[in-house]
């Protein structure tokens, strides 16, 4: 390793504090992280020039961009016991909390999120954005995603059984092996998804339509199961179908 690239591991790490100080909204925390950033750069100046340190500067934020920070909504937490992180922001990270079931995370923005086996049971999600978000295993049981925009998220093996999803798009997304019994889908689009296996039956609501104008356009049907759902006014266009 370079003396330069020593610096730019240091400096790295001095960036991913800083910007999970802002993420915090802790100004003390800011302010340390501010000052060790600049020390480190007028150190790399008088060692190595000028150059040197504008170049470490720009690599700094590219080091630390290929390290997701790790995250809690604790601070959301309100004195009833549940989070409520309606409108809230969050990027790049790896989530912390995997036990968030009854959360209100309305308009909630997520992306670039892993978030593996984490549980949102009973959550209001509503139109909320969650873009490249991996939460495979994930446990989604009765939560409310109506109007929702998902786009590449990984929802592998999810459980998302009775969940609502009433005007929500869903742009590549992978589902496979998703249990979606009973889920609501009116009204839904989904697009170019992968949900071989998904388990799409009506059990408990067979026979009600559940799915109204719902809409698949070139998504990857194979193997799943529509076995006593009400499919009148489903478009499938497109679509792969059969085992």
């Amino acid at each position: 390793m370079s003396e330069l690239d020593g610096w730019i591991w240091k400096g790295a790490c001095a960036f991913a504090a800083l910007r999970r100080a802002l993420h915090m909204d802790d100004a003390q925390a800011v302010a340390t992280s501010a000052r060790r950033l600049r020390n480190l750069l007028e150190v790399i100046e008088q060692r190595m020039g000028t150059r040197a340190a504008a170049e470490a500067q720009q690599l700094f934020a590219a080091a630390d961009a290929r390290a997701p920070m790790r995250v809690s909504l604790e601070r959301y937490r309100t004195p009833g016991g549940i989070i409520d992180a309606c409108g809230a922001f969050l990027e790049h990270a790896i989530l912390d909390d995997l036990e968030l079931a009854r959360s209100l995370l309305a308009g909630i923005y997520l992306r670039e999120i892993a978030a593996p086996d984490a549980r949102f049971d009973d959550s209001d999600v509503t139109l909320a954005v969650l873009v490249r978000v991996r939460a495979p295993g994930s446990s989604w049981r009765r939560a409310r995603l109506d109007g929702c925009l998902l786009e590449e998220c990984d929802l592998g093996r999810a459980n998302l059984e009775h969940t609502t999803w009433t005007m929500a798009t869903v742009v590549g997304c992978m589902l496979a092996g998703a249990v979606l019994t009973d889920a609501r889908l009116d009204d839904a689009l989904f697009v170019e998804c992968d949900l071989r296996g998904a388990d799409l039956r009506a059990i408990d609501l067979a026979g009600r339509t559940i799915a109204t104008a719902a809409r698949f356009v070139r998504c990857d049907l194979r193997g799943a199961d529509l076995d006593r759902r009400d499919l009148t006014g489903v478009t499938f266009a497109d679509c792969r179908t059969g085992d």
